[in-house]
């Protein structure tokens, strides 16, 4: 019995103390103090240092290929601005020539301009002295109004004239074309009397400045306007086939009483066919006004509201030619030939102008105001109650 209890406390005692030390010395009671300075002290030390070690080469290796990357990018971002420096400066330099050019165009054209307009203003100077020294020093003081007016050309004459486009006749037409635009509705009452054909005294008289271009009271108007006009006649151009068409009936050019009145009527229709050429535009006006005279010069004049007697203004309508051999405009002549059988055929002949003018009119007119009677005054006027009053006027 004591002796299997002494095996048995043998057997379990046996590695106890061994194990013992080993627990002792893995807890580190039983563990030397070189070893236990190194385990504690030293190795963790050297752990952190080679840690920091570790560290620290990372962040020198991270710093050198930063800063080798940084470099880099600042080095290509200094080239991309040097090179994108270059070329701006490359294009800039391009627009400035370009821009120059166009400054240098626009200053030569400039200059041009520059040296065209003094060189106007020269000749146009040199003009006006030539005009002063030949024309204005030398003319000769004339009273307008005792002047005939005639068309711009002055019917080619070698003499001194005053002109005017399409002369006095011209002049006269402005102011019947005025009255009749300004005055669209002066016909009103005078229509309406026609109708009614109640008031014959009323159409005794013109009743207002539309009313006066009225054949019938046009003519009497224009034969005291004759009249009193102070210069020598009213000039009228006569075309070589009106001309012709005169000879022909053996009629003078200034007395077509001798005409018949279909003679008349036809010479009428030619004349205004054959106007000058600037007044072709104009309105039928124009026609009347020269019709009108056409019949003073005829003396084919009404018998009634007419107080000025024709004599006295017959010779103040004068019909003019040009000089022999000028024509002014191409037209057309119809000519009689004789055949050699002794037969008649006529022929068409064109006549070219021969003739070229110009003309420069300056003139300076005065401006004043003009005073006007009032509505009422022209009625009494019209009426026969007072006087008329002279108007005064100017051009």
């Amino acid at each position: 019995m004591k002796i299997n209890a002494r095996t048995m406390a043998k057997s379990y005692l046996g590695g106890m103390c061994d194990e013992a030390m080993s627990e002792l010395t893995g807890m580190g009671v039983l563990v030397a103090p070189q070893t236990r300075n190194m385990e504690e002290q030293v190795i963790p030390w050297l752990l952190d240092r080679i840690v920091d070690f570790m560290k620290e080469d990372e962040a020198t290796i991270q710093g050198s290929t930063s800063v080798v990357d940084s470099g880099f990018v600042v080095a290509t971002d200094g080239h991309k601005a040097t090179i994108k420096a270059k070329y701006d400066k490359i294009e800039q330099d391009r627009l400035d020539k370009i821009e120059a050019e166009k400054q240098r165009v626009i200053r030569k054209a400039e200059r041009k301009k520059a040296r065209e307009i003094r060189a106007k203003d020269l000749e146009l100077e040199k003009f006006r002295d030539g005009i002063q020294r030949n024309l204005i020093f030398k003319g000769e003081r004339q009273e307008v109004l005792k002047t005939n007016l005639l068309d711009i050309h002055g019917f080619l004459s070698k003499e001194s004239f005053l002109g005017t486009l399409g002369g006095l006749v011209q002049q006269v037409y402005y102011i019947v074309d005025d009255i009749v635009n300004r005055f669209p509705a002066g016909l009103k009452t005078y229509m309406e009397k026609k109708v009614e054909n109640v008031d014959d005294d009323y159409f005794t008289r013109p009743n207002n400045l539309r009313e006066l271009i009225m054949s019938e009271h046009f003519m009497p108007f224009l034969m005291t306007y004759l009249k009193d006009l102070k210069c020598e006649s009213i000039d009228l151009f006569l075309h070589p086939l009106c001309a012709k068409f005169l000879d022909d009936l053996e009629c003078p050019h200034d007395d077509l009483s001798g005409l018949e009145d279909e003679q008349l009527l036809a010479f009428k229709e030619l004349f205004l066919k054959n106007k000058p050429k600037n007044m072709m535009k104009l309105s039928k006006n124009l026609d009347t006004i020269l019709s009108q005279l056409i019949d003073i010069l005829a003396k084919k004049i009404p018998i009634e509201n007419v107080n000025v007697k024709i004599d006295a203004i017959h010779h103040k309508v004068k019909l003019v030619t040009l000089p022999e051999g000028q024509v002014e405009e191409d037209y057309e002549e119809i000519i009689e030939k004789e055949a050699e059988d002794g037969t008649k055929k006529t022929e068409t002949v064109k006549v070219a102008k021969n003739v070229d003018f110009q003309a420069l009119v300056y003139m300076k007119v005065p401006q004043h105001e003009v005073e006007i009677e009032k509505p009422e005054q022209e009625d009494m006027e019209m009426e026969g109650k007072v006087e008329p009053m002279e108007m005064e006027s100017t051009i």
